[in-house]
């Protein structure tokens, strides 16, 4: 059996480089999941879900920008991971599953609005429209 040599004090510092941006970019993953969550939901519009008017309108303000900077901090990443492209390879498949997991943050944020659109669309609901009542066929 093949031995992989031990990681290097400067693998590992990239390693930890890597893993620390990788968890600063999954916090507003996070956020953008939950703002995606707030969005897509009936009582979030509307005064049943108690939520304030300063919390909807940061959700409205907020959500594509956040999008957006969730976006490029993932291809900082990526371009991060590429440049970082050096043994050992436990290290290596280590930053390969953070990178693939903040991904997976962002397009669960993006399921969610889509699929949400998706069902308002099958529902006689317009699009966007998540406190519109259904439409009835003739």
């Amino acid at each position: 059996m093949h031995q992989h040599p031990p990681a290097s004090p400067r693998g590992t510092l990239d390693a930890v480089v890597f893993l620390s941006a990788a968890l600063f970019t999954a916090i507003p993953e996070s956020i953008l999941i939950w703002f995606s969550s707030l969005r897509e939901s009936n009582s979030f519009w509307t005064n049943a879900g108690g939520y304030s008017l300063g919390m909807r309108d940061t959700v409205l303000l907020y959500y594509y920008p956040l999008a957006a900077l969730v976006f490029l901090l993932l291809l900082g990443l990526t371009a991060l991971f590429i440049s970082e492209l050096h043994p050992p390879l436990t290290l290596l498949k280590l930053k390969l599953a953070a990178l693939l997991g903040c991904w997976g943050l962002f397009f669960s944020s993006l399921a969610i609005s889509t699929a949400d659109n998706i069902i308002n669309l099958l529902e006689g609901r317009s699009l966007f429209n998540h406190h519109q009542p259904r439409i009835s066929p003739p």
